[in-house]
């Protein structure tokens, strides 16, 4: 007797067409995953290589206005003072304090103008290493050597457009030999970020400070006459000058009679009726006038320039020094 199994086989079809479908369901997924990663890298790169363009142009305005200086505030008496640099400058414009300053946008669309060279939102400058009583004309425009401005630009009004922040500062070194100027510049665009650092180093050499016309009259005096001193002098690297100190000595025995400081002017130093005002110190004229307190009948003199400039930490002397021995005799 023979016996026969029959073997069933429906359902096999299904179940095969299933494991396809699964199969492809997976290839497709992980292709899509893999695009997905792709496309979202790509937009990334186009956000990030919009975050380095705001970025740089945060650099490209601080370094503009640094060079092109807006600002041309006067002293008291209503005269221009001249501007070291245009950092120093970088707030809000305002008609009464600082016309020439940037201009605050008040744009009604903004979407439809380039306004990267605006200083919108910018706070005013402050001093940069904190330490205002020791430095506090660290941010006076004629001064600027240690100031620090921090600024927002935005592009469009978008809250996730393009927009960067700024932070730039200008100041001495700890040994004071040089001026680091630096600018921190972050751009931002839909969750991207990108930041660039600029440190310039201006190294301070010597022959910074030139002395010319430099010279004395008259060279011997009587007690209680008077000794004019006169000097022009420029600071190569356009920073201010201060002290110029005159020492006065006899030529007998080569002692130290007394000790005073010139005063600076804009013009020959012979007309003393054009005073410096601020920022007007790294090219200008110095004269004073010394009255011997001596009793002799005439006393021969000679006097020394003992010059600094300001290039230097808040608390000390700048590193530039020029000594001028035996400033010649002169008939004005």
């Amino acid at each position: 007797m023979r016996i026969f199994f029959v073997k069933n086989k429906k359902g096999v079809s299904l179940i095969i067409a299933f494991f396809i479908m699964v199969i492809i369901l997976a290839v497709v997924f992980s292709i899509s995953g893999l695009l997905y990663s792709e496309i979202k890298i790509i937009r990334n790169m186009g956000n990030s290589t919009i975050s380095v363009s705001a970025a740089d142009s945060g650099v490209e305005k601080v370094l503009y206005y640094d060079t092109k200086v807006f600002s041309t505030p006067t002293d008291a008496s209503g005269d221009p003072i001249k501007i070291e640099r245009g950092l120093c400058t970088m707030n809000l414009h305002d008609l009464q304090t600082n016309p020439y300053a940037c201009t605050e946008d008040t744009s009604a669309n903004i979407d439809s103008t380039e306004h990267s060279i605006y200083c919108n939102n910018s706070a005013p400058p402050q001093i940069a290493d904190g330490d205002v009583a020791s430095h506090s004309k660290g941010c006076d425009p004629g001064v600027c050597d240690d100031c620090k401005v921090s600024f927002d630009t935005a592009f469009d009004t978008a809250s996730d457009g393009r927009k960067y922040h700024v932070d730039a500062s200008i100041k001495p070194s700890a040994d004071g030999k040089n001026s680091i100027f630096q600018i921190d510049s972050l751009g931002k665009y839909k969750g991207s970020s990108r930041k660039f650092k600029v440190i310039l180093v201006i190294e301070k050499g010597e022959g910074a400070i030139v002395v010319d016309n430099d010279c004395i009259y008259p060279l011997s005096i009587p007690g209680g006459a008077s000794i004019s001193i006169y000097a022009h002098i420029v600071d190569v690297n356009n920073v201010a000058v201060s002290p110029v100190t005159a020492k006065i000595y006899k030529y007998s025995d080569n002692s130290l009679v007394d000790s005073i400081d010139l005063n600076c002017y804009t013009s020959n130093a012979y007309n003393t009726s054009t005073s410096c005002a601020e920022g007007q110190y790294a090219n200008a004229f110095w004269a004073v006038t010394w009255t011997t307190g001596d009793t002799t009948p005439a006393t021969a003199y000679y006097v020394n320039l003992e010059i600094k400039d300001t290039m230097g930490p808040p608390a000390a002397p700048g590193p530039n020094e020029k000594t001028v021995t035996k400033v010649p005799y002169c008939t004005p």
